[in-house]
């Protein structure tokens, strides 16, 4: 009838502003994700930056004290060049890694419009929050929500489909004053018109399996956009835990390369 095709099309209207924002929606997701990783490069490359800058230091007090003890005849140059070797790898790398995080800045600035002069430290709280693959709320999710979108917006279009069994009711009513010399009166008119298709030749049961045969692709396109999310979190998952694993590896051997280091520069200096 008129009125289920009226809601039907109203439905499809709906759905098809629903797919806008949604598809905004995934936009800013997107952008919001590459600003992140872009902050996380730069806070990346400064730790680099400055490590580099503490080895060069570092080195450079290893250098001049066996500059001192060649200058008094402890021992012989090759120390002191194989010091000036290790500062001059030391600062081509610190140039890499200035080079790369300028790169990065760079790429943060085109998303942000900004170009910051200082980038804060990241959240300590953001290393502590592993991704839950187990409790994922895919309906906050743009992509998911824009399928979600696609498989109503084709269900109303099956529905609408199989409107075009029903007839076209329609009502007209009209009003009407006749004035003549002996009197004047109203004349009064209410016609019902319906507009049924007799014979279409199968025509609407092949649009109908047509919009059914998109509601299931649209069906489909759900559950692959839920397996990509998954896909996406199991990456993210399994990334963050090898980070945490290099993280700790690289904390313990920076603690035993300390006290290899202290007792070295002991038996240097006793040397």
């Amino acid at each position: 009838m008129t009125l289920v095709k009226t809601n039907n099309d109203i439905n499809l209207q709906t759905a098809a502003r629903d797919s806008y924002r949604f598809k905004l929606m995934a936009t800013l997701t997107d952008v919001a994700e590459k600003t992140a990783t872009a902050y996380m490069e730069v806070s990346r490359y400064q730790a680099l930056c400055d490590a580099a800058q503490r080895n060069i230091h570092s080195l450079e007090n290893v250098y001049n004290m066996a500059a001192l003890r060649a200058n008094a005849g402890l021992n012989s140059s090759s120390d002191e060049l194989q010091a000036q070797t290790r500062i001059a790898g030391m600062r081509s790398t610190l140039e890499q890694y200035q080079a790369q995080m300028a790169s990065a800045k760079a790429q943060l600035a085109v998303l942000t419009g900004v170009q910051p002069e200082a980038i804060a430290a990241p959240p300590a709280e953001l290393a502590e929050q592993p991704v839950s693959l187990k409790n994922i709320d895919y309906q906050s999710i743009p992509l998911v929500l824009a399928a979600e979108n696609l498989r109503q917006s084709a269900q109303y279009g099956v529905e609408k489909t199989k409107a075009q069994y029903w007839p076209t009711l329609s009502i007209q009513g009209g009003k009407t004053r006749y004035q003549t010399s002996d009197r004047s009166y109203w004349d009064d008119q209410l016609q019902l018109n319906v507009n049924a298709p007799l014979y279409q030749g199968g025509a609407v049961s092949a649009q109908v399996q047509q919009a059914e045969g998109q509601q299931k692709i649209s069906a489909s396109q759900v559950e692959q956009a839920k397996l990509d999310v998954l896909q996406r979190a199991s990456v993210a998952y399994a990334n963050w835990t090898g980070a945490r694993g290099r993280e700790e590896a690289g904390l313990a051997q920076s603690e035993s390369a300390h006290k290899t280091r202290d007792v070295y520069q002991n038996e240097y200096k006793l040397g």
